[in-house]
């Protein structure tokens, strides 16, 4: 084939392309989790489609309850009671250690006082600069602590005594810390949708249309598979759809910091009681066994993929999966901003705003009881290993795609450039 007859067929690719987008006039979004998809929601809002909620719900449609589901119930509530019934190990006569860096947690004088002396997994931080902390797992530090002179034993732990911990600007107390165990709130756990909720693509389609709304995302898993995988696939027929993967290290390391900071934010006082259960793997394996284990996969593959036990993920899920993945409008990686770009200016017509903000927001994991690089290397790296097949598939997809939008973009066909200048509106916004 000539050089011509080549350029023909890929611009002949994007025009079909970008006249099947215009008549499907609903764009889908598959967000797996901690890959992007908040910002993604975000740029397609300020390209002016429109979507149910932007701010709480992350461009998910409340009726279809696509929201996230990452722990496991049962194992949520045996952390919990784990939790609520921790010693602290033994240092000394009269000493004991608890092991969490709490000093971001209640009031200013708790805080000031757990910073004196209350860190991760019994180690210590030492200061390198006014702004960061490093993490040095050879020194120790203990705390002081006498009994709790109010006798407060109610509602703890069977025969355990409340002990008052002594920082150099206030006391708090094991009573404080089991009472705020019992009160934490932890995200919602893993369920399945209302069998009366939309399964149906067109069915979807139809609701959004008939409310003036362009644009959603699927923060859980493709609709269907109740049973099997077999069957489950994308919109595509029916909506633009737009998948992007992340590196799947990168991903899950991201989701357990990520449940950290809502540890953190959820349980308060109760940290001490926490730090030594997240401390294990297995752990973590119980809590979250899809985040955990080829997530990816199970996010294309419905229901009962999704919340099949760890480990059963094979060999022929990946292949289903790529299969899936081969269906989708756009695809991208979050590792690739410049293929991503392309991707929005030539795939959705939209003007990438902040596109390269996805790879570069900090992850603040200040007190992460976990050894994430530890973890990867013993057992996390084997539990996603297909999860990796799939990502390194779809980037072949992607640079594919990207050819066809390299071809489009060269014939003057990108209308993205129009919209940076206003976005209010989408460049293939339907009348």
């Amino acid at each position: 084939m000539t050089d011509t007859a080549t350029r023909a067929l890929l611009l002949a690719l994007h025009v079909a392309h970008r006249q099947q987008a215009r008549m499907k006039k609903v764009v889908e979004l598959t967000h797996i989790s901690k890959s992007g998809g908040t910002t993604l929601c975000h740029i397609g809002a300020r390209n002016g489609l429109l979507t149910e909620d932007i701010t709480n719900n992350n461009c998910v449609v409340h009726r279809f309850d696509d929201g996230p589901r990452w722990y496991a119930e049962d194992a949520q509530k045996d952390m919990l009671a784990l939790a609520q019934s921790s010693r602290f190990r033994s240092t000394g006569r009269g000493t004991r250690s608890a092991s969490v860096d709490t000093a971001h947690v209640g009031s200013h004088r708790r805080r000031r006082s757990a910073a004196a002396g209350l860190t991760v997994g019994g180690g210590a931080w030492r200061r390198r600069t006014a702004g960061q902390r490093q993490w040095d797992p050879s020194a120790s530090i203990s705390v002081g602590v006498d009994p709790d002179p109010t006798g407060r034993a109610g509602g703890g732990v069977a025969g355990a005594k409340p002990y008052r911990f002594r920082g150099a600007f206030g006391t708090f107390s094991t009573y404080d810390m089991q009472v705020e165990a019992r009160s934490c709130k932890l995200p919602p756990a893993n369920r399945v949708r209302p069998v009366h909720q939309a399964d149906s693509c067109e069915a979807r389609r139809d609701w959004m249309a008939s409310r003036q709304l362009d644009f959603y995302a699927n923060e859980y898993t493709l609709p269907g598979g109740r049973v099997g995988f077999e069957g489950v696939r994308p919109c595509t027929a029916h909506m633009v759809t737009v998948l992007q993967v992340r590196e799947p290290r990168a991903r899950l390391e991201s989701h357990l910091k990520h449940f950290w900071r809502l540890v953190v934010k959820g349980c308060g006082l109760a940290l001490p009681l926490f730090a030594p259960v997240l401390q294990e793997v297995s752990t973590w394996i119980q809590l979250m066994p899809a985040p955990v284990n080829n997530y990816a996969i199970r996010s294309l593959l419905g229901e009962a993929v999704f919340n099949a036990p760890l480990g059963s993920v094979g060999p022929e899920h990946l292949q289903a999966a790529k299969g899936v993945a081969l269906q989708y409008d756009v695809l991208m990686r979050i590792e690739d901003p410049p293929g991503s770009e392309l991707a929005m200016r030539m795939g959705v017509g939209w003007c990438p705003l902040a596109l390269r903000e996805q790879a570069g927001r900090p992850e603040h994991d200040s007190g992460m009881p976990l050894d994430l690089a530890g973890a990867w290397a013993d057992v996390f790296r084997g539990l996603n290993a297909l999860d990796a097949a799939l990502y390194e598939w779809i980037g072949v997809l992607a640079a594919l795609d990207g050819v066809v939008y390299a071809a489009g973009k060269s014939a003057g066909m990108d209308d993205s450039e129009l919209r940076c200048g206003a976005v209010s509106l989408s460049a293939w916004r339907m009348e």
